[in-house]
């Protein structure tokens, strides 16, 4: 039996589940932390990106706890907000990545956002 080349390989990979259980997930959250609260978050976030972008989300977030935002049921309400806005062309990644300051964060890599 001769062993097939790693170089020749070419992955078939249908995204259509995952990207309809992503949008599932993020409905979810969001409907669970109802209209207003998703609305405000939105607002927020965007005003602080078109003032201080490019910037991690995180410091996006951090503006809008300050403004009297209550923090969500769910952490992932964060991740659907910044998706929302980016699927609403609102903002857009830089395409550069910066270690967040958060300790709950572990110094992940994340991307900076910027306004569109």
């Amino acid at each position: 039996m001769m062993q097939q080349s790693l170089w020749s390989y070419t992955p078939t990979r249908d995204l259509s589940e995952g990207e309809r259980l992503k949008r599932d997930g993020i409905r979810i959250v969001l409907d669970n932390q109802g209209n207003s609260w998703s609305e405000m978050a939105q607002h927020l976030i965007a005003h602080y990106i078109k003032r201080h972008g490019p910037c991690l989300m995180e410091d996006a977030r951090v503006f809008a706890l300050e403004c009297g935002l209550p923090e969500p049921s769910h952490p992932n309400a964060w991740g659907a907000v910044s998706s929302g806005l980016s699927r609403k062309g609102q903002i857009e990644m830089t395409g550069v990545w910066a270690k967040a300051s958060s300790v709950k964060s572990h110094a992940s890599m994340y991307p900076m956002w910027v306004a569109k």
